[in-house]
Order: C-alpha cells, then sequence, then structure tokens
C-alpha cells in the first residue's frame, strides 16, 4: 500500500541518486523528481542507449511546462517522450504525482491518456500545444507512417497512487486490442501497442532494482557439467548453467545483476538478433552453449564445497551422455555480478515463450565464476573488450580524450563542466571533483554532446542532429570520421569554445522563448508568433557560426588555431558569436519561410522537422547564409 510516508521515501531515494538533472527553474519538486525518475529508469532498461541517458537529454525529453521550461505550456497530455530509433518504439509518459494514495483520482487521467496516439494525428491538436510537442508529434506521424519501418508505441501512466483493478484491466485489454492509427490524409495503419501503469508498487519494485542491495544467490548446477581452478588466490567455477536456472535468478533480481556491466540492454542490435535465432531453431538450440560465448560472472564468495565433495566421490564426467542421469547441488554465491553476458540474458528471458514453460529443457549457457574482489573491475573490462564493441563507452581509453578529461578537471574553474568521458564516472569523484574551488557544482558533459557540437561547428549539422551514431560507430576503432574530429593536439579549450557555441545557441532559444511566453501572456490580442523552425535548426546555426569563425581565420578545423589565439577567442567567445548570430538568424528565417510559402500556395504539406533533415536543404541554407556574410 502506498502510504505517504513510502511515497515521500521513494522520492527522496529517486533524488539521492544522481540520475535525476536539476529543474529548469532552480526548484526540487517532487512531481518532476517522480517524471524524471520514472523515465531514466524506463529508458536505461529498455533502450539501446545501454543503461544511460544524459541529464540535458533527459530535460530534451520532458514536455511539461510546470516545471520552469520556457515555451512548454499545454502539453497535450504528454509530459515526456522517447524514441529508441534502434528497437523502434516510441515512448510516451503522463506523470501525476500524489502525495498520498487516492486511488480514484488517477482513473480519468489513466483512461483519457489511451486517447494520444490517435490524437497526435488531429489538426486540431496542435492549436493546444507547445513547441516541443509539436516537434515530437511531426516525428512521431513520420514514424508510424514510414513504409520502411514497423514503430511500436508504449504508454506509460506514471503515479505515486495505487491503481484500482478496473483501470489496470482496462489497460491489457487495451495493449490486447489492435491499435489502428489514422493520419490527416486518412491513411490507415495498424501498429503494434502496449500501455504499462506505473504505480508506487511498480516503481519502487523497479527502483529498488536498480539501487538494490548486494546479490546474494544459491545457484543450482550440475558438477557433472563443471570444473574448478584455484590459481593465484583466485577460484573459478566453469560450468554449464541451465538456462531455466539463469533465467530465473534474473527474474528475481533483475538489474541488481549487472550493476558492474558497462553497458545496459542494448535492444534489436544484430548480436542479439542472432542469439534469438539460435534459440528458435530447434536444430540449434541444444548447442546454444557451444554457439553463445557464455557469461563471465564475479562474486565475493564462492562456497564450491559441494561441487568438490561430489568430484571427490564420484568420476569426473563433463558431458554425460544422458542429462536425465544429471545430479545437482547448491552452491551459494555472494555479490554476484555479471559483467559479461548481459545482452544473451536479457535476449533470453524476454524470448522465452510464456505458454511453453518447457521451452529452455536441456539447453545450457557456459558461465565462468571467478571469485577475485581484487581483480573484478579488470575483469569487466577485459571481458568487454574482447570483442569489438563501438560506443562511447570506450572512449575513455583514448588517449586524446585522457588528455581532455585532464584538463577539464585541472581547468575546473575556468570551464565550470566535467568532462564524463566514462558514464557514470561524474558520481564516482570524491566531491571536491565534482565542483569548482568556489563550491559550484560542476555540469556534466557527454562525449556524444561535445562531438555533436564538433561535427556541426566543422559544417555538418545533418550528422549532428541525425546521424551521430556514424560517429559512435568508430570510436572503438578511432576511425577517420572520429580522428579528424579530435587530432593530436586538440585542447580542452578548442573543443570547449566549440561547445560553448551551442551552448550560446541554445540560451539564445531559451530566452526567446520565456520572453515569447512573457508577452503573450499579458499582451493576448497581439501575440508573437513562436518560430517554428529555431528548435530543429539549433545545429544549422551552430554550423554557419562556425563556418564564419573558421573563415576569418583561414583555417578548416578549430585544432588549427594557436593555444595562445583560442585561449583569447574562448575568453570572449560571445563576442565572436554575436557578430554572426544575427546574420545565421536572418538567413534560416528568411528561408524557412519562403519554403513554408512556396509549400502552401503549392498545396504541399509542409513538416518543419524534416525541412532541416535534408543535405540538399542544408546547402541551400548555406548558401542563403554565405551570400549575407559575403555582403557584410
Amino acid at each position: 500500500m502506498a502510504t505517504p510516508e513510502k511515497i515521500a521515501a521513494l522520492i527522496q531515494g529517486l533524488e539521492a541518486t544522481d540520475f535525476i538533472p536539476e529543474q529548469p527553474n532552480g526548484n526540487t519538486d517532487a512531481g518532476f523528481t517522480l517524471l524524471a525518475g520514472v523515465m531514466y529508469l524506463i529508458i536505461s532498461n529498455e533502450s539501446v542507449e545501454g543503461g544511460h541517458i544524459e541529464h540535458q537529454e533527459l530535460l530534451d525529453h520532458i514536455t511539461d511546462n510546470a516545471w520552469g521550461f520556457p515555451g512548454r505550456s499545454g502539453d497535450g497530455g504528454i509530459d515526456g517522450h522517447y524514441t529508441d530509433d534502434e528497437s523502434e518504439t516510441i515512448h510516451i509518459f503522463q506523470s501525476k504525482y500524489l502525495s498520498e494514495n487516492d486511488t480514484t483520482s488517477v482513473g480519468p487521467d489513466a483512461s483519457d491518456f489511451k486517447e494520444v496516439p490517435q490524437r497526435l494525428f488531429q489538426e486540431s491538436f496542435y492549436d493546444f500545444t507547445n513547441d516541443a510537442i509539436k516537434e515530437f508529434s511531426e516525428d512521431y506521424q513520420e514514424k508510424i507512417f514510414d513504409d520502411s519501418s514497423d514503430y511500436k508505441i508504449k504508454l506509460h501512466f506514471i503515479t505515486t497512487s495505487t491503481v484500482n483493478t478496473r483501470t489496470k484491466n482496462s489497460y491489457k485489454n487495451w495493449s490486447n486490442t489492435d491499435l489502428i492509427l489514422r493520419n490527416a490524409e486518412g491513411k490507415s495503419k495498424k501498429v503494434t501497442s502496449e500501455a504499462i501503469i506505473w504505480d508506487f508498487e511498480k516503481i519502487n519494485e523497479r527502483y529498488e532494482t536498480w539501487v538494490g542491495t548486494e546479490v546474494n544467490v544459491r545457484l543450482n548446477i550440475s558438477p557433472e557439467k563443471s570444473i574448478i581452478l584455484k590459481q593465484n588466490h583466485t577460484i573459478t567455477l566453469v560450468t554449464f548453467l541451465k538456462v531455466t536456472e539463469l533465467i530465473r535468478i534474473y527474474k528475481k533480481y533483475g538489474f541488481n545483476l549487472f550493476r558492474e556491466n558497462p553497458r545496459g540492454p542494448l535492444g534489436n542490435i544484430k548480436t542479439n538478433k542472432e542469439i534469438i535465432r539460435t534459440i528458435e531453431d530447434d536444430n540449434k538450440k541444444p548447442l546454444f552453449h557451444i554457439l553463445n560465448n557464455g557469461l563471465s560472472i564475479v562474486c565475493e564468495a564462492l562456497n564450491t564445497t559441494p561441487i568438490e565433495n561430489w568430484h571427490n566421490q564420484n568420476s569426473m564426467r563433463i558431458l554425460p551422455s544422458n542429462n536425465d542421469s544429471d545430479q545437482y547441488v547448491d552452491i551459494k554465491i555472494r555479490n554476484m555480478q555479471i559483467v559479461n553476458g548481459l545482452q544473451t540474458t536479457h535476449t533470453l528471458k524476454i524470448t522465452e515463450p510464456i505458454t511453453k514453460p518447457n521451452f529452455y529443457k536441456d539447453t545450457y549457457v557456459l558461465a565462468k565464476i571467478t571469485e577475485a574482489a581484487d581483480v573484478r573491475h579488470e575483469i569487466a573490462v577485459t571481458s568487454n573488450s574482447q570483442s569489438p564493441i563501438k560506443g562511447w563507452d570506450f572512449i575513455s581509453q583514448n588517449q586524446i580524450h585522457k588528455n581532455l578529461h585532464s584538463e577539464f578537471k585541472e581547468s575546473k574553474d575556468k570551464f565550470r563542466f566535467y568532462y564524463e568521458i566514462r558514464r557514470g564516472g561524474y558520481s564516482s569523484e570524491l566531491p571536491e571533483n565534482q565542483k569548482d574551488n568556489n563550491g559550484n557544482k560542476l555540469k556534466k558533459i557527454s562525449p556524444k554532446q561535445l562531438t555533436q557540437s564538433m561535427v556541426a561547428f566543422h559544417g555538418d549539422p545533418i550528422t549532428a542532429k541525425d546521424q551521430i551514431r556514424t560517429i559512435e560507430d568508430e570510436v572503438f576503432n578511432n576511425g577517420n570520421k572520429f580522428k579528424n574530429l579530435y587530432p593530436d593536439g586538440i585542447t580542452a579549450t578548442h573543443v570547449m569554445f566549440v561547445h560553448s557555441c551551442w551552448l550560446y545557441v541554445y540560451e539564445k532559444e531559451r530566452k526567446e522563448r520565456f520572453h515569447r511566453e512573457e508577452f503573450n501572456r499579458t499582451n493576448q490580442d497581439r501575440p508573437i508568433e513562436a518560430n517554428d523552425w529555431f528548435s530543429y535548426a539549433r545545429y544549422y546555426m551552430v554550423a554557419m557560426i562556425g563556418e564564419a569563425i573558421l573563415r576569418q581565420e583561414s583555417v578548416h578545423h578549430i585544432n588549427e588555431i594557436s593555444d595562445s589565439d583560442i585561449a583569447e577567442m574562448y575568453d570572449n567567445n560571445e563576442d565572436r558569436f554575436d557578430k554572426y548570430y544575427d546574420i545565421a538568424y536572418d538567413a534560416i528565417k528568411n528561408n524557412f519561410d519562403t519554403n513554408k510559402r512556396a509549400a502552401t500556395m503549392a498545396g504541399i504539406r509542409f513538416e518543419n522537422r524534416q525541412e532541416f533533415k535534408i543535405r540538399s536543404k542544408w546547402n541551400e541554407y548555406l548558401a542563403r547564409f554565405n551570400t549575407n556574410f559575403i555582403d557584410l
């Protein structure tokens, strides 16, 4: 039962974690903490991003205006959203915080929330929603009716109250009924959908799974399928573990099993598809323990006595011909952590058919369990780097970025940013390294955010906004695209100058939205119209300003500017940005307005987002900017 005391304890627990970003208005609101916290837990569990979402990215996906987000009044019943393109899943969130349990008040809101997927296609919906919702709606419509994809919809209704059985059943029925969506042109499409209620009990369970205590288990294994190795003060048990046993402990302990794993579940990637294909093939499933790389597990204590006793009393048989003759013993494991094999474990669990309880009978996975407290971190790192994994996770091994990380730490009073080259690195720092010398908390910047700024500043806003994964794919092997962005000799001042350009543009947009909202509240008879393009064109602005600065300095890359000159430019960066901002603004606005009028006159549907996703369009906008720049 959700009591006021339990609800308050949950909110306090979420606030104490490092995954809740600061509110834009500087307050600490329980409703914001609930929404941001649960969004983080859900996205980190289900998204391809691998167990973590950056603070700014999380804030960008919150659309409720209640907590100081400028320009976000009128959210249309959508408090947040997140689209995972890898698994083709669109998550939509609505949150209702109550300080005490009230089962009667959440029912109507929960019922109305189920109308959102179709409501997003209604033209009248636009009349009452903010810019953030308009942007999401256009992207949503485009993805749902894209013939080359098959996006799913997941509705998440979040509340601190207990939800009655009638409401829960209505969500189950909705999930089991075909959802037919129709767009403005009358085209219809059947969409896979699911509606989930996150009430107090479910939220609390997920939270405790995420930040829970040690995983102490009894693992049921066959001594006949096990070998014990003891060397250099370590004990390793190599065994063929029953898949049913693996799934049993995963269902019980959830993601507590993977706290020391560098990644989360990666969704619908090639490796996981191969696992599914193997499991669903009746000829290959019995050989799964051979075809799969297996699990690497570390623990603080491993009791192998039952296995040793069995081996002393029986002849050694690693693979008996008759599985039914196997004897099984329970072994105790303290603080068990799967440091390599999360994708295998998670995929096996979600692939298990509910209607086939014996689906994994006689199916095994190879497991290596090591008691080695002193080297558990090394095991986690090396076991995950033995197979090439492309992504931001391994940028911490790049010497240039190690140097940048050190420079950011040494110059924290100058930059006031912490460069987090290892996810979770900021929270594991000593308190004095999380603040500047005046005691002010440092903001975090991730490799992804920094790289997006670098890509845009050097002339490619399309990749920066929508195709950054092509750069991420080169991180592990230090491919040319990635290496050219960060050449030898580049300093923290160089990259921070570039990123401060993005921050400058973002702040300009934020202030414009805020002033427009404030003006329109008191001047409803003559309101200022919103710039439909601004939120889509941030990276265009950065690219244009970068184009002008690099041309003015007669260089092709920011790294070609000397250390002394870039230091002077960084200290006076706003003067540089101000010089070109208005030219970029006018170029984008005039070109956007021209294209929109032309589409309207031709009777063509004009999509704001699509305008800034096509390279030929970018060349058109850049040409307009260059004309104005030359005139200046």
